[in-house]
């Protein structure tokens, strides 16, 4: 789940590039700018 910043707000319904590395991190990026983002369990329930 991307963080709301001033990038991602513009980034409704846009792609973005997802990398997953060997290591397990993963990058979130558009146009060149990695974005933040969170992790969240997908059993998980948001309120």
């Amino acid at each position: 789940m991307l963080e709301e910043n001033e990038v991602s707000r513009w980034l409704v319904g846009k792609y973005i590039d997802t990398y997953a590395f060997a290591d397990g991190r993963l990058e979130m990026r558009w146009k060149g700018v990695t974005l933040p983002y969170t992790m969240f369990d997908k059993d998980q329930r948001q309120r």
